[in-house]
Formats: C-alpha cells, sequence, structure tokens
C-alpha cells in the first residue's frame, strides 16, 4: 500500500512550503515575547505592587489569546511574520480560527493552571502586605506549589523537542493538525 502523506520527503515538490524546524520557531517565539514585554510588565506589576488577582488574570488571558488570534486571523504571530513564517493546516491552506485555539492548548493549560496556582496567594495578608518583588517572592514560594504549571511546562518543552526531529511538528501541531512553515513567494 503507498503512503500519500504529505509529510514524506518523496512527496515534496518545488512549490510546496518547507518546514520550519526547531531554532527559526525558537526564533520566533524568542520574539513573540519581546513583543509581549508591555503586557508582561503590567502582569508582573499588577502581581507584586498592586495585589489585584483580576487585573492579573485579564492580563495573562490578553497575552494567551494574542497567539490563536494572529494565527487565526494572520496565519502567524508578529515574531512568525519577521522570521518569514506562517502556519498552516496539513494541506498548507490557511488555519482556522478554531484550529489555531486548539493549537494553542498546552499554553492555555499552563496560563490558567498558573492563575490557579497564584489565585489563593490574593486572599493572604503576608502577601498583600508584601513590599516590593523579594517579599512577595517570599511568601509565594512559602505558601505554594507549582507542581502543576511544572507538568504542563514538562509538556510543552516536550512538545518542542518533537520539533527538533522530522516531521518537525510539535505535539501541538499534532493536536490541531497543523503545520509552521516558510513563507513561499506566490
Amino acid at each position: 500500500m503507498q503512503n500519500d502523506s504529505i509529510l514524506d520527503e518523496d512527496n515534496y515538490s518545488k512549490q510546496t512550503p518547507e518546514l520550519a524546524g526547531f531554532w527559526i520557531r525558537f526564533g520566533a517565539s524568542f520574539l513573540d515575547s519581546l513583543f509581549l514585554i508591555p503586557l508582561t510588565a503590567v502582569g508582573f506589576l499588577s502581581f507584586v505592587y498592586i495585589k489585584d488577582f483580576y487585573l492579573y488574570a485579564f492580563l495573562t488571558l490578553v497575552t494567551f489569546v494574542y497567539k490563536p488570534i494572529m494565527e487565526g486571523v494572520w496565519g502567524a504571530t508578529l515574531g512568525k511574520m519577521v522570521c518569514k513564517l506562517k502556519v498552516t493546516d496539513v494541506e498548507f491552506k490557511r488555519l482556522s480560527f478554531s484550529k489555531a485555539l486548539i493549537r494553542s492548548m498546552p499554553w492555555l493549560f499552563v496560563s490558567l493552571s498558573g492563575l490557579l496556582e497564584q489565585y489563593p496567594l490574593f486572599s493572604l495578608e503576608d502577601f498583600v502586605n508584601a513590599d516590593g518583588y523579594l517579599e512577595t517572592l517570599v511568601v509565594q514560594s512559602r505558601e505554594k506549589s507549582q507542581t502543576i504549571v511544572y507538568v504542563f511546562q514538562i509538556v510543552l518543552l516536550v512538545s518542542g523537542l518533537f520539533i527538533a526531529f522530522k516531521p518537525r511538528r510539535g505535539l501541538h501541531d499534532y493536536i490541531a493538525g497543523s503545520l509552521c512553515v516558510f513563507k513561499t513567494k506566490n
């Protein structure tokens, strides 16, 4: 039986986009983190100095929706655009918003698990009265563990390691039926 998978190297044509590897995707992700610094900074301030969980949660969720909105509407995040990458479905067609959202689920789990573990801190008098980052960090380390967050971060790491090997797809790509490819000149 013949395998007609688009992921087989024998089936690639000159017009088929090249799958993006680990380092270029890492670079795009790094650029995205730079673009998100303003939101991250305000989230940090809301956690350490303002002590407003709802503002912190709102900023965390806004930071999360950046990726699926960008990939679902424009086909790439800002970092991917700079690196000349785009996210497609397995037929190299535009990724739907629903698939972009599914593709981002591992990051949503990290964000939500972090919020769930941070929420109890905001009701602690020691946390609310902590003055500055170091005092906040001391209260945080004393009062909670980040077991759930660590588990999801390991899942993200394993997903990233998948990208290093052919066919250059992370777990999130398999889940959503997506590919990250270099833009072709059409």
